[in-house]
């Protein structure tokens, strides 16, 4: 298999998962697509040296999702547009909440269903695939995301 065609595997495999990392950690959806692109730009120039691929996206998403946060607060931009806008100080309040809401609504959840949650509703993977991953039967991983549904759904209706 040429490089070419490695590298659009590795990127049909990965993708979802580096994305989830970096908006998790970045917190905005272009910024985080652009983060990805990053991140796979890297890994083709790199791609011959790369020995663990999986951990290698994974650390690289991190690292340059984190890398782009400080940088952002680092550098304050004077466009008259954003800096008087009252819509966009109003939609970041919103996000936080929102954020911090489900931060609180997954904490009621057990490391194994928040793992599988996570996996299977951010991610997109499916039940083989997260088995896999956790090293628990298929079962388990749909008794979990039923779980965790369903304390999700009765934390809203408190």
């Amino acid at each position: 298999m040429n490089k070419k065609k490695e590298f659009e595997k590795v990127y049909s495999t990965y993708y979802k998962q580096a994305f989830y990392i970096c908006y998790s950690i970045i917190g905005n959806y272009d910024d985080a697509k652009d983060a990805v692109q990053d991140v796979f730009i890297n890994i083709f120039r790199n791609f011959e040296h790369i020995k663990e691929m999986k951990s290698y996206i994974c650390m690289s998403a991190r690292n340059l999702s984190i890398n782009r946060v400080c940088r952002k607060h680092e550098t304050v931009e004077l466009n008259e547009d954003i800096a008087f806008s009252t819509l966009s100080v109003e939609d970041e309040v919103l996000r936080r909440e929102r954020m911090e809401k489900v931060g609180r609504k997954l904490s009621l959840l057990s490391e194994q269903e928040k793992n599988v949650f996570t996996r299977k509703f951010y991610m997109g993977m499916d039940y083989t695939e997260i088995s896999a991953e956790l090293n628990i039967t298929e079962s388990t991983c749909r008794v979990a995301f039923r779980n965790s549904l369903m304390k999700l759904k009765e934390e809203d209706n408190v």
